[in-house]
């Protein structure tokens, strides 16, 4: 093989006057052509950049999702009552340490005895019947009062019999109306005003004792009294409610700035109860007389409420503020000391008091990944949770993120 020796070449001498310009026929450059090999690698180049830039965006749209996804949950809780009971000892004011924190509270007894007659209506009854009848004035012109029985006779002059409806008494020297009723029915008894002489009495006090109509007898409704149970106990109730207020009237009067008294905690005791009548009398009215002895425990109502605060408060920051109280949900019972507790204390209080209580459970393992519906269905299912609401954003997910700090949930206290 040959091996051709490359050729040195020398620069030719330049002559003298001949200028250093360049012109385009003294140089010659040769600029290769592309070929199809360099076209194809341009276009995979171009493929390369441009799937780069989709991946580019995915993961930019993958980034914005787990950087802004979020589940905003809003919870409506559904309250309970509960009860919670307290007690605490009353003392007087003057055994009680300033700094005690409220399982003492300060208070003395009041008590008083009160007694008053009244006087109650009866029942009235109206009939009509086939026997005529008449309003009698019995008149007593003798010096002793006189008492007519039911049924007692009263005699027309023309021999016309009628009998009294009701028992009367009539006093010495005054008259007394009643009603009068025929023995018999029919038309014969419709007689003018006229004297009824009583052919019960002695005859010599017939002429003393004797009755007096004013008006024609008549089958018109006749009017009765009957005093009946419920009369007796319906008066003793109003006069009992109001011996009552009459006593807390009297110890309000006697009360210093911190005293209260729980009307729902007077010790009351009947003492004495006196009727005018009996049950199943004839009688249009009767006096009642009553008499009670009725007692109670002052007690500071403030510090009271304070330590039921307290104990409030405590509850709430145990359960998340998730408690609901009002001071008129209070029962109060007040007990005095019978002996079973040292001298200085003057008795107990105890009660209850009732709190609405919500405490939602939601466990958010049980939201992740799931759609609204399917989430809301879990929540609305859970004691203690009235309603909810879910909020994805943005507004295109379709399911609660799983990432724990982009769930944020909040309760309507």
């Amino acid at each position: 093989m040959t091996v051709k020796k490359p050729v040195k070449k020398t620069a030719r001498p330049r002559k003298t006057g001949q200028s250093d310009e360049i012109t385009a026929d003294s140089v010659r450059v040769d600029i290769p052509q592309a070929t199809s090999k360099t076209a194809v690698v341009s276009r995979s180049h171009k493929k390369i950049i441009f799937s780069g830039a989709i991946l580019l965006a995915l993961l930019a749209v993958l980034v914005a999702h787990f950087s802004f996804a979020q589940a905003k949950i809003v919870i409506t809780p559904q309250y309970s009552p509960h009860d919670v009971s307290f007690s605490a000892h009353i003392m007087s004011p003057d055994l009680i340490d300033p700094d005690d924190n409220g399982d003492v509270l300060a208070g003395r007894k009041l008590s008083t005895n009160i007694s008053r007659p009244e006087t109650f209506a009866t029942d009235q009854t109206t009939s009509t019947n086939d026997k005529a009848g008449v309003n009698v004035t019995i008149m007593n012109r003798y010096s002793q009062d006189q008492i007519l029985i039911a049924t007692t006779r009263l005699l027309t002059p023309d021999n016309k019999l009628f009998r009294l409806t009701n028992t009367v008494s009539v006093p010495a020297g005054g008259q007394a109306s009643v009603f009068a009723q025929a023995d018999e029915p029919g038309a014969d008894f419709i007689i003018p005003p006229t004297t009824f002489t009583i052919p019960g009495l002695w005859e010599g006090l017939r002429d003393k004792i004797y009755g007096v109509s004013q008006t024609d007898s008549s089958f018109n409704s006749q009017i009765s009294y009957r005093l009946t149970e419920k009369n007796m106990n319906d008066a003793a109730t109003s006069l009992y409610d109001a011996l009552v207020q009459e006593a807390i009237a009297q110890f309000t009067q006697e009360l210093s700035t911190d005293e209260f008294i729980n009307r729902d905690a007077l010790v009351i005791e009947e003492v004495k109860r006196e009727a005018s009548a009996k049950v199943g009398d004839e009688v249009e009215s009767f006096d009642l007389t009553l008499e009670l002895k009725i007692s109670t425990i002052t007690y500071d109502e403030q510090k009271l409420l304070q330590k039921i605060e307290n104990d409030i408060n405590i509850l709430m920051a145990q359960n998340n503020g998730l408690v609901k109280f009002s001071n008129t949900d209070v029962a109060v019972t007040i007990k005095e000391n019978e002996g079973d507790q040292p001298e200085n204390i003057i008795g107990t209080i105890s009660g209850k008091y009732t709190i609405q209580l919500a405490s939602p459970d939601v466990d958010i393992e049980q939201l992740k990944n799931k759609s609204p519906d399917v989430a809301l269905t879990y929540l609305k299912n859970l004691s203690g949770v009235s309603d909810a609401q879910i909020q994805l954003i943005p507004p295109w997910l379709k399911t609660i993120p799983t990432i724990d700090s982009r769930i944020d949930i909040t309760i309507n206290k």
